[in-house]
């Protein structure tokens, strides 16, 4: 019997179409909620879904940012909208599959503080999980006490409810296969299976990493010292391979690179 929840983050690049502006990628959506189904009739029933933003948040905050060089209401508005908008076509798909998916406004749950910490009400999230709903929340633009609004990211959210939340195991889907132990556009680069933080840290903390985890990458897993720090496993693999999702959520941890500390 699954005792602890299991967070699933999608990224925004698995469900979009990166080259077109706010368009779904439908096929990988149906895939996903195909896979997500059969793990869950199979009694994995406590699941926390996050999903990034793709070219539906990147491409709304970068044309703010260009445009007013911060976000203001209007663009607080705009950018909660698109995600609101990206969300309820996910959720749809999974109810469409017969699963009790639930949307979650990111921006009514958390909150940033004047000092720059992060509130959040996660009691729903609770209750939903002991009814066996599935929660769907997002990376969004939230309120800020320090900057008038902030943009928090959906790895942010996956991190931090695994720490509250008791979670054991933190699910990344990505648009790549893993980490890498170079380049992987370079031939002889390595699909590492595991990634141990306490031993790798300062390679991953530095711009000449033996470790293809610059950017996002290296953001999504320095981001999670603490989680992991606690015991947190987090696989990164890739969410476009059919079947990828089910063997991640059955815990085969052969579909990328394991990250722990």
């Amino acid at each position: 019997m699954q005792r602890e929840p299991l967070i699933l983050k999608i990224g925004g690049s698995v469900i979009t179409d990166k080259e077109r502006p706010l368009t779904i990628d439908r096929e990988s959506i149906e895939a996903i909620a195909q896979e997500l189904g059969e793990a869950y009739r199979e009694g994995l029933r406590k699941i926390i879904l996050i999903h990034g933003g793709g070219s539906y948040g990147h491409y709304v905050v970068r044309n703010l940012i260009s445009s007013r060089g911060e976000i203001d209401e209007e663009g607080f508005s705009d950018v909660t909208w698109w995600m609101g908008e990206l969300n309820r076509e996910l959720v749809m798909r999974l109810r469409g599959r017969g699963l009790p998916a639930v949307s979650i406004s990111t921006h009514s749950i958390f909150y940033e503080r004047s000092d720059g910490s992060l509130g959040y009400h996660l009691e729903p999230i609770v209750m939903m999980l002991e009814r066996e709903l599935i929660p769907v929340l997002y990376g969004d633009a939230i309120v800020s006490g320090k900057t008038r609004y902030s943009i928090l990211s959906g790895d942010t959210i996956a991190w931090r409810l695994s720490l509250e939340l008791g979670c054991k195991r933190v699910l990344f889907a990505t648009n790549v296969d893993g980490v890498f132990d170079m380049d992987p556009s370079k031939p002889g680069a390595r699909l590492l299976k595991e990634l141990r933080i306490s031993s790798d840290i300062v390679s991953l903390d530095d711009s000449s990493s033996k470790y293809d985890v610059t950017g996002g990458m290296r953001k999504k897993i320095l981001e999670g010292l603490e989680p992991q720090r606690r015991g947190v496993r987090a696989l990164i693999f890739n969410g476009r391979k059919k079947g990828n999702i089910y063997r991640a959520l059955k815990r085969y941890e052969d579909v990328g690179t394991v990250v722990i500390y």
